[in-house]
């Protein structure tokens, strides 16, 4: 699979699978990620946040198998489909024929993936003395751009605009946009848009937004909308230091170390097996994407 996304301004975004069905996102053309890094970056910080985004999700607490509460468990999810990792505990269900024999094993093999994983990955590690070494290897990475937000409180007259004018600061800013502007959208984000970019917003708008320094606050703006009072929060280029990108580094270039070292043990071991495999039809066979 692979995909790619163009904006007509910022980042080229393209996404892309390998042999494991391992989605992975490449930023600018850069050095390839685990999609579920920018996810996080993005505010979904936990693993039944993301998988959420993909299926509809039911929390089920895990308890120990023989238990009254897991027998309970069983004949709740039999007839249905578990997908995902349940040690999470996430179980995504749909209907299916599943029996309580499936449902028992796939519970099973679920709870004992992370002690396999574990296991793979014992040992793995990603140093500060590595990370170091990383981001001087790779300073086009730790670039940031230079970024603009903005803003605002809308109101219909130039009246009301010129009232709140003269209370405003940088202190009240979010309060009073709370208070009082009309635009729904930012309005309980007390008046944040965002980053900005050129061409995005109408002219009037944009015109002050760009031209206001950091934290500065403008005088009342008409637009085709109303009266708008703005201010903008500016962050010029900057080369992020490794000292600061340093747990960062460690996070993604670990996380990509034990994934690539439990996708070799998986081929590893399949390749293995192979000649042990009968199936009953050769239709069930996987097509081989090992190249051997």
């Amino acid at each position: 699979f692979r995909a790619r996304i163009i904006p007509y301004r910022g980042s080229w975004v393209e996404f892309t699978t390998d042999i494991n069905n391992l989605l992975y996102v490449h930023i600018d053309r850069k050095r390839k990620q685990p999609a579920t890094m920018l996810l996080r970056a993005l505010g979904f910080h936990t693993n039944e946040e993301i998988i959420s985004l993909f299926h509809e999700v039911e929390t089920i607490k895990i308890t120990k198998p023989g238990t009254k509460k897991y027998q309970e468990l069983e004949e709740g999810l039999e007839g249905r489909i578990v997908l995902g990792s349940v040690s999470q505990p996430a179980l995504l269900g749909q209907k299916a024929n599943l029996t309580k024999a499936d449902v028992t094993r796939i519970i099973r093999t679920n709870l004992e993936q992370p002690k396999l994983v574990a296991r793979v990955t014992k040992g793995i590690t990603f140093t500060p003395a590595q990370a170091l070494a990383y981001c001087k290897a790779h300073p086009e990475e730790f670039k940031q751009a230079a970024s603009r937000e903005a803003s605002h409180i809308l109101v219909k007259t130039k009246a009301e605009a010129d009232r709140i004018s003269a209370m405003v600061n940088s202190s009240n800013f979010a309060a009073l946009a709370k208070q009082y502007s009309t635009d729904p959208g930012s309005k309980n984000q007390g008046g944040s848009l965002g980053a900005i970019a050129k061409g995005a917003l109408v002219p009037e708008f944009e015109k002050v937004a760009f031209a206001l320094g950091d934290g500065q606050i403008s005088a009342p703006v008409q637009t085709q909308f109303g009266w708008h009072i703005i201010t903008a929060k500016v962050a010029p280029a900057r080369d992020i230091p490794c000292a600061e990108a340093e747990t960062n580094i460690i996070t993604q270039q670990l996380q990509i170390k034990k994934s690539a070292a439990e996708a070799k043990w998986r081929t590893k071991l399949l390749k293995e097996w192979d000649s042990r495999i009968v199936y009953s039809d050769e239709s069930l066979k996987p097509v081989s994407t090992t190249g051997g």
